[in-house]
């Protein structure tokens, strides 16, 4: 079952990733060969300075520096 669902992500993901990495496309990469936290914000981050992102859930954008500042506050609180 697993091989069989596998090659079908095989075949079918590189369409769906190259129409997402368009230029104006929408496709976001995060490392997630990390702890599952850090992965979490690091995909936190990423959207979080995304205007589109904003718009949809009516949030401000935020800077790197200020995302990255609130990710570290949080390591330290954690």
């Amino acid at each position: 079952m697993f091989d069989k669902r596998y090659s079908e992500f095989r075949e079918s993901n590189p369409p769906i990733l190259s129409h997402y990495a368009r230029p104006e496309g929408r496709l976001i990469t995060i490392d997630t060969s990390g702890a599952t936290e850090e992965s979490y914000q690091k995909l936190q981050a990423a959207l979080g300075s995304s205007e589109e992102w904003a718009a949809l859930t009516s949030e401000t954008p935020k800077f790197p520096v200020e995302w990255l500042r609130e990710m570290t506050d949080n390591q330290a609180h954690s």
